[in-house]
């Protein structure tokens, strides 16, 4: 059968990402036939993230330059250059939309060092919290916080 699960390069996989390669849901089948599995392949592909505690399920493909939000359930596959999240997982902007809206919001804390990290992002902190608290906003669908700035406004 081959890799079950596929990861390409550049791929980002958060904490407690699960890549779930079958139905555990077919156990009640067992008294039928002990022999009934169903498994499934995952690929993920180049340039693509998932969040925490994502969730993938069998047959599925996370295919280039897609991020998937926190927390949210994979059960179909996600076209190229998507940004997507939810249970079940829902578009929610192109990849394109989404790195523009990002680019003003970066940090460049890579590959220095502790003190001036730290310094750097105490800072920005500071700064959102004078622009009026853009760091969290209320989903007027749901009232649940989320991330801001949000790509599809």
């Amino acid at each position: 059968m081959g890799h079950r699960a596929v990861l390409d390069s550049n791929v980002h996989v958060a904490h407690r990402v699960r890549l779930v390669t079958h139905d555990g849901g077919v156990w009640a089948l067992r008294g039928e036939d002990a022999r009934i599995d169903i498994v499934g392949r995952i690929v993920v592909g180049d340039n693509s993230s998932m969040g925490n505690v994502v969730t993938i399920l069998p047959e599925v493909s996370i295919t280039k330059n897609c991020v998937i939000g926190a927390a949210s359930v994979v059960t179909k596959s996600a076209p190229d250059d998507t940004v997507a999240a939810g249970n079940p997982l829902r578009f929610i902007c192109s990849f394109d939309d989404y790195a523009a809206r990002m680019r003003s919001h970066v940090m460049f804390t890579k590959h220095r060092d502790v003190r001036t990290k730290q310094l750097a992002i105490e800072g920005e902190i500071a700064s959102r919290g004078r622009r009026r608290n853009t760091l969290q906003v209320r989903s007027a669908k749901s009232n649940l916080l989320m991330p801001s700035p949000q790509c599809g406004d």
